[in-house]
């Protein structure tokens, strides 16, 4: 008489590994050309952010707006891509994007960042502060804290999204 007792924990074990195979197998990597996948998500707007790389975006409530600011790796396919807004060549900064309305998100501004490859140059990081929820700050203010590159740091007013006016770096 065999004790199947002590193929009991062995058993156990390799139904699950025949569980956890069974379970990989179901899970597929997505391929180039295949269709995005959503889970509870539905794409409702899109901005190409003047072909410029993506970092560190933040949304702030601004009066009855919501404005991102995208702060943007250095290096890009062009040196100095072509701002729509103004018209001139300039490295990689801060894209300012209204997104009140999501759908139809409008591109207001972009800030020039410090020349430099994809770490070095650009200004990826951004943070925003009312004026007002500062002990000595300008409560007319709204504060654009972001990066220079690996040079420094600037601070700039974006009361007026469309207007940024640089403080100090």
């Amino acid at each position: 008489m065999t004790n199947f007792s002590a193929w009991k924990p062995c058993a156990t074990g390799v139904g699950l590994v025949v569980v956890v195979i069974a379970s990989m197998s179901a899970i597929q990597a997505q391929k180039i050309g295949d269709p995005p996948d959503a889970v509870n998500m539905r794409l409702v707007g899109f901005n190409d952010l003047q072909v410029r790389s993506a970092y560190q975006p933040t949304i702030h409530k601004q009066g009855d707006r919501y404005i991102a600011y995208v702060g943007h790796h250095g290096a890009s396919y062009v040196p100095k891509p072509v701002n729509a807004v103004s018209g001139q060549p300039e490295f990689n900064g801060t894209s300012v994007v209204d997104v009140t309305d999501p759908a139809q998100p409008r591109y207001l501004a972009h800030i020039p960042g410090a020349e430099g490859g994809p770490e070095s140059g650009g200004a990826q990081m951004t943070r925003i502060c009312d004026g007002k929820s500062l002990p000595k700050g300008d409560p007319n203010a709204v504060y654009l804290l972001r990066t220079f590159g690996g040079q420094a740091h600037e601070i700039w007013n974006v009361a007026d999204p469309v207007n940024p006016k640089l403080i100090t770096r």
